[in-house]
């Protein structure tokens, strides 16, 4: 992912996608305003289960999972399919420390509960 010629609207989609690393995520947020007023991208339950399945999988470490909910929460042009349950979810995920960590174990409990 080339940072510098990356625009905001790609950076979130990335985001959303959660394909790369977190610090590959993360980077273009360091250039990037925090405010968007394009058009939005939809997070979708497709999203937040890859993710989950990425953990599962190992494929990412706990706190990966915690910074891109992180990321992902409340960010201006990120809309939700189902905001309720992506609400639940993201601060299930972006706050282990009152909720509960983010083991594969717990991963595959919160996957099992949206199938």
């Amino acid at each position: 992912m080339d940072t510098p010629l990356i625009n905001h609207r790609q950076a979130l989609e990335n985001l959303l996608r959660f394909e790369g690393s977190v610090s590959e995520l993360e980077r273009p947020w360091q250039r990037l305003p925090y405010d968007y007023d394009g058009l939005p991208v939809v997070l979708t339950m497709a999203h937040i289960k890859h993710a989950l399945q990425r953990r599962i999988d190992e494929d990412i470490t706990a706190k990966d999972l915690e910074i891109w909910a992180d990321l992902v929460e409340g960010r201006p042009g990120i809309e939700y399919e189902d905001e309720e349950q992506c609400s639940d979810l993201l601060f299930r995920l972006s706050t282990p420390e009152i909720n509960q960590p983010l083991s594969v174990e717990s991963c595959r409990h919160i996957l099992a509960e949206l199938k």
